[in-house]
């Protein structure tokens, strides 16, 4: 398909699932579950409308989901707004780095001691299995962000956390499988990727909302300006 049929059909599926909310809510469904044979129907095997191939369209696909999980990303992240004191985020904390890596740990041991794969391999396979998906997880995240609760709000934090937390060992697990064994290279990614990247990941993260959330209510209470964005400011 070209560029504009691209956006008739985006469009068309978009507002007809915004139009069909109400009745998905009524339904034991989920908008994944209706994703999916929609799009079997539009590809190859269906209305030949789409065909995309793993390896020749690499770029388009890669840039699809770079859009698709910073959407998601977004959307958990505008539910959560506790101040960066709260005792709710340690819970967070526990669920996207501790039970993270030993979840990473424990995929890549299975890897390498039952099917025998390269530890390169292994760490791979963990650091992508390991996260959550925050978009199959949303019928359990909170629904709106003045809904608190342990259970809720750790899953969707967690979806939130759990892909900067699992990059690490991605990396690393490419590290092993491109450049030979070497100490210097593996402190060199503890280092950088990461120590440095989770912190720094963290830090910006907060730091820019706090950031906009400040400004926006400086051109509110001093110029009268930026009326209407509400929903992207956490209650003081």
């Amino acid at each position: 398909m070209d560029t504009s049929q691209w956006y008739l059909t985006a469009g068309v599926v978009l507002c007809a699932m915004a139009i069909a909310a109400t009745l998905i809510r009524r339904l034991p469904l989920s908008t994944s579950m209706l994703y999916l044979p929609l799009s079997w129907a539009l590809g190859p095997h269906g209305l030949h409308a789409i065909d995309l191939h793993i390896i020749n369209d690499a770029g388009v696909i890669e840039q699809i989901t770079k859009a698709i999980i910073l959407i998601s990303l977004f959307s958990a992240g505008l539910k959560m707004r506790l101040p960066i004191t709260s005792r709710l985020w340690f819970l967070s904390l526990r669920l996207a780095f501790v039970s993270m890596v030993l979840t990473v740990a424990l995929i890549a041991l299975v890897g390498i001691f039952f099917f025998g794969l390269p530890p390169g391999i292994a760490i791979l396979i963990g650091g992508i299995l390991a996260p959550t998906d925050p978009v199959l997880a949303s019928e359990v995240q909170i629904e709106n962000p003045f809904q608190l609760g342990a259970l809720r709000f750790g899953l969707t934090s967690e979806a939130g956390f759990n892909d900067g937390s699992a990059f690490p060992f991605v990396l690393l697990g490419l590290l092993l499988l491109t450049e030979p064994f070497n100490t210097s290279h593996l402190w060199r990614w503890f280092g950088l990727d990461f120590c440095w990247g989770t912190i720094a990941g963290i830090l910006v993260g907060f730091g820019v909302a706090e950031a906009v959330g400040r400004y926006v209510l400086h051109l509110r209470t001093v110029h009268r300006q930026a009326i209407g964005l509400g929903f992207f400011l956490r209650p003081a």
